[in-house]
This record gives C-alpha cells, sequence and structure tokens, in this order.
C-alpha cells in the first residue's frame, strides 16, 4: 500500500468529468486523467488535482481552487506553482500533454525536489507541427526547452512517440499504452442507445476527419452508421458536419455522449471507425477493446492491430469501404477479429498496471 505517498495530478477537471458535467466536452485528456487518478487510489496512493470549483474531496481525490488568468497568464503560472506545491507538499506531481508550463514545473519541481512526471497525450506533442497547437511561438519554445533540459521521467504512449522522443529531443522514455480501469462516475445517466454496424466516436475536429465517415456511409448504403461527438473546434464545423450526416439516410449524427453512453454504443457495433491523422492512442481503442470490438483506423499505434488483427488499418475512404464490406459481409471472419480483440484486451489490460514502477 501506498497511502503515505501524495501524488498530484496537474490538470483541471477530474471532477468536472466524475460528475458528468453536461457542459463538459469530453476529450481524451479527461478520461485518461481520470484513469491515472482511479488507478492511483486504487493501489493505495493519496491523490490530488486541480479544480475550477474550488477546494473540497470527491470520489477519494482531493481537490485544489485553480483558476486560469487571461492577462500575464505565464506569472500566474510561475508565480502560483510553488505556493501550491508548499501547501500540499506532493512527493510525485504528473502532468498530461504538451503545455508551456512544464517548463515552470521542472524548475519548481526540481527546487523543490519533487519528482515530476510527464505523461504524452498525443503524436504531436513531439511533432515539428505543435506550433499549431500551441498557438504562440513562445509557447512552444517553454514546453521544446523543458522536453530536451527539465529533469522528468516521460511516459509516451506508443514507439511512434518514443521514437520522436529521442529523435528530436534526445531523451528517452517508457511506454504506457494508456492507463485504464473503471471509472466510478459520481453520477450515472442512463440513455437507450441503438445499435450500428460501424460507429465513429471522437470530438468533432478538422484533424478527426468526420467526413470521411460520411462519404464511407454513403458507399455502403445497407449497413448503418453512426456518429458521436461534440463540439471541438468551431460551431460552424461542427454543423456542417451534422448537416452531411443528415443527407445520409443510413447515418445518424447523436452529437456528444456521456462517456457511460460512449462505452455502451461501441460495445452495440460491430465495428469502430477512426479516421484522424494522428493519435496517440485513442480511449475509444481501450473502449473498443475492452468491449471485444475490432478496429477499423487510419492510425495504429505501435502496429498492435494490425500484429494481432484486431482489425484493419487503411490511409483511404476507398480501402475504408472495402475492409468494412468485406468485414461486414462475413460473420466468420468478424467473429475471428472478436476472439482476437477479447484475447488482447485480457492479456494486455485486464491484470492493471502497477504504478510504482512510474512513480
Amino acid at each position: 500500500m501506498n497511502e503515505h505517498k501524495k501524488i498530484l495530478i496537474w490538470f483541471r477537471g477530474i471532477d468536472d468529468f466524475l460528475s458528468s458535467r453536461p457542459e463538459v466536452n469530453v476529450a481524451g485528456m479527461y478520461v485518461q486523467m481520470t484513469c491515472w487518478a482511479q488507478c492511483l487510489l486504487n493501489q493505495g496512493y493519496e491523490v490530488l488535482s486541480l479544480s475550477s470549483r474550488g477546494n473540497y474531496c470527491l470520489g477519494g481525490i482531493r481537490f485544489i481552487k485553480w483558476h486560469k488568468v487571461r492577462v500575464i497568464e505565464v506569472i500566474h503560472e510561475f508565480l502560483g506553482i510553488p505556493l501550491i506545491l508548499m501547501r500540499y507538499n506532493p512527493e510525485c506531481l504528473l502532468i498530461n500533454g504538451a503545455d508551456r508550463i512544464l517548463k515552470s514545473m521542472s524548475l519548481w519541481c526540481r527546487l523543490f525536489g519533487i519528482k515530476l512526471v510527464f505523461i504524452a497525450a498525443s503524436d504531436m506533442d513531439f511533432s515539428d507541427q505543435y506550433g499549431f497547437i500551441a498557438g504562440r511561438s513562445y509557447n512552444t519554445r517553454l514546453y521544446w526547452s523543458a522536453l530536451r533540459h527539465g529533469r522528468m521521467k516521460l511516459v509516451v504512449q506508443n514507439n511512434e512517440q518514443q521514437t520522436a522522443l529521442k529523435e528530436k529531443f534526445g531523451r528517452d522514455s517508457i511506454i504506457v499504452p494508456n492507463v485504464w480501469t473503471k471509472i466510478n462516475f459520481i453520477t450515472h445517466d442512463v440513455l437507450d442507445i441503438p445499435a450500428y454496424d460501424v460507429v465513429w466516436v471522437a470530438n468533432i475536429k478538422h484533424l478527426k476527419r468526420p467526413e470521411w465517415l460520411i462519404e464511407i456511409a454513403h458507399n455502403l448504403p445497407d449497413y448503418s452508421f453512426a456518429i458521436a461527438g461534440g463540439n471541438g473546434e468551431t460551431q460552424e464545423y461542427y454543423d456542417t458536419i451534422a448537416e452531411m450526416a443528415g443527407k445520409e439516410p443510413n447515418v445518424s449524427f447523436l452529437g456528444p455522449l456521456p462517456f457511460n453512453a460512449a462505452t455502451e454504443l461501441i460495445k452495440k457495433s460491430k465495428l469502430l471507425l477512426c479516421t484522424s491523422e494522428f493519435e496517440g492512442l485513442p480511449n475509444t481503442f481501450l473502449q473498443a477493446w475492452e468491449s471485444g470490438v475490432p478496429i477499423i483506423s487510419t492510425v495504429d499505434p505501435s502496429g498492435v492491430v494490425g500484429k494481432y488483427a484486431l482489425g484493419s488499418s487503411f490511409k483511404t475512404v476507398q480501402e475504408a469501404v472495402s475492409l468494412i464490406e468485406s468485414f461486414l459481409s462475413n460473420p466468420s471472419r468478424l467473429k475471428v477479429l472478436r476472439n482476437n480483440v477479447v484475447e488482447f484486451y485480457s492479456s494486455t489490460y485486464s491484470n492493471g498496471l502497477d504504478l510504482s514502477t512510474i512513480i
């Protein structure tokens, strides 16, 4: 047991996710950091995290109020971090995803003798294209400086991230293909989820390419498709995708779903479709594997989909059309894939992960 060890997860919104607040657009980082928190609790650690709502406890996690400010935000971060570290005195701090705050965090953690663990959230975390996400150039410079020089343990999701981190920043890392566990939600939404042949679950963004599903569905009119996801970019793009989906009789646009409902949607489907330009290891893959659902995807983290025959990867819409038709028209082949997924999940994730090797 690790009751003596205090872990601070520097992430704001786990409490909103656990409470299933309707205004929370469930991005992968919410799911992953909640899973990390839950796993740490299950293994006996004391867990703290940030909240916009106040100082309180929820689901066994102690939340610390942390407000973001628009004016002099960098100074607020730099001066606010040591105040929290001194007050709560964690032995280890976890931070997820590319962010300029990693630079300040690495400096203060080194000064206070606190172990720092950076957890990658996407292949883009180590890409030259990161400036597109960071917005301002100094954000990128601060983040990259921390990766190159900061004293921290680096955790990545797949082989591709590990290679990119080594080549671009000269840093070694360990691969943890996402922490996964049962999430103890405070509230439970009960929704009647219908079954579809193929489902697509992600926030609606250009880089997720939901229009590909619509084009695929147009070429496969005998099968049913569903898109589930909230507005992850602009309302205009979200509305465009909804309108495009509405023109196809075999496509249902479901909009945003609570996490449990999205899991049920995937569980009832025959295939999960991913059309992203890039990913790390999508949580939807874990939801699918846990439910024995094969994946048809443009990305294959560490090559596991192909290696263990968990579905198939593709590069073009026409490839996806051919693959989906070949699987759905052949129930025995689909059954083999489902059995492969069940075996893979059981051998890889069912026993959990001993986080003491990382913390």
